[in-house]
């Protein structure tokens, strides 16, 4: 801690969960339970504020670290659905209530697989705040983050194809 004083076993806690990747999930969860008919408005703009709230605690905690893609990612994403939301056709409104969660399972699948592509999975940058400077080449820990990034992407793919299929069988 910058203080010098210990850290508290709750602090402690705290910070490794502000430290993993499910806090970067934090506003794809809050858009999949607010979202529905007559609150997609709300929806997007909590999970936006969310997504810059994170972004801007990072750089509180950590000045000097990197942005992580996962929470740029978020940023951009919400705030494209947010401008997208600004004048939509009733159409594309309904659509938007309706398939935006397929759509933020879609985005998430190509942001794990993007990172995947550009060498640098999205876990990665988490596992590398967890784990001693001196593994972050090892082999055996990038296969791993690869691994666990492929699995997400898969899961999101999984996700938005069963949701795409309860949508379509509901109708």
């Amino acid at each position: 801690m910058a203080s010098g004083r210990q850290e508290t076993a709750a602090e402690g806690r705290l910070s490794r969960l502000l430290d993993s990747p499910v806090i970067g999930m934090t506003p794809w969860i809050a858009m999949s339970v607010l979202v529905g008919p007559g609150r997609y408005e709300l929806a997007v703009g909590v999970s936006l504020a969310l997504a810059v709230a994170i972004v801007i605690v990072g750089r509180i905690r950590s000045p000097g670290a990197s942005f992580k893609i996962l929470e740029i990612s978020d940023v951009v994403f919400f705030a494209a659905m947010a401008v997208i939301g600004i004048f939509p056709s009733a159409g594309t409104h309904r659509w938007l209530e309706n398939y935006s969660g397929e759509l933020s399972n879609i985005a998430l699948m190509v942001i794990a697989l993007g990172s995947m592509a550009v060498g640098v999975p999205f876990t990665l940058q988490y596992a590398r705040e967890q784990v001693p400077r001196e593994f972050w080449d090892n082999p055996r820990f990038l296969r791993t983050n690869y691994r666990i990034t492929g699995t997400w992407g898969a899961a999101f793919g999984v996700a938005a194809i069963a949701g795409a299929y309860g949508d379509w069988a509901s109708r």
